[in-house]
């Protein structure tokens, strides 16, 4: 990990008012992180409000999280646009970068906040009775991640 990456907070923001299906059975909806460096504003990337489809995505993001076993660094993609960051784990802090902020937060209050995200979709999604394989996927991705 990077010497100049400073302790914050990363939370990931999904907002169960705006998820929506579409004809083909995709969920869309708002999806982003607001990251936390000591007393400055927070950062929000990849913006406020970006709308994507937080189902796949969220799954990609907890399989990343689950591959940091195996690998040193895990990038989590966005799926609308080229925006991504990028994971690297070390002793008990995660250093967490995107293109234009670096934070270390604790590993287990990111993972946290992730699996938060991830239930309040699936949450959101069983209570307007949609289902879906890529629904299966993240109920998979999210009990895989409790057993970390």
């Amino acid at each position: 990990m990077r010497g100049s990456t400073a302790s914050c907070g990363v939370r990931v923001i999904v907002s169960r008012e705006s998820l929506r299906r579409t004809n083909t059975g995709a969920v869309t909806g708002q999806l982003w992180l607001e990251i936390e460096v000591a007393a400055d504003a927070p950062v929000a990337d990849p913006e406020v409000g970006w709308c994507d489809f937080p189902v796949p995505v969220l799954t990609w993001w907890l399989d990343a999280l689950a591959s940091l076993g195996t690998t040193s660094v895990a990038t989590c993609r966005f799926m609308d646009g080229p925006r991504s960051f990028v994971v690297e784990a070390g002793d008990g802090r995660f250093e967490v970068r995107g293109e234009e902020w670096s934070c270390a937060p604790e590993r287990a209050d990111f993972e946290a906040a992730l699996r938060g995200a991830a239930v309040a979709v699936l949450s959101e999604c069983e209570r307007q009775g949609w289902s879906s394989r890529d629904l299966l996927d993240l109920r998979r991705a999210v009990s895989g991640s409790a057993t970390r």
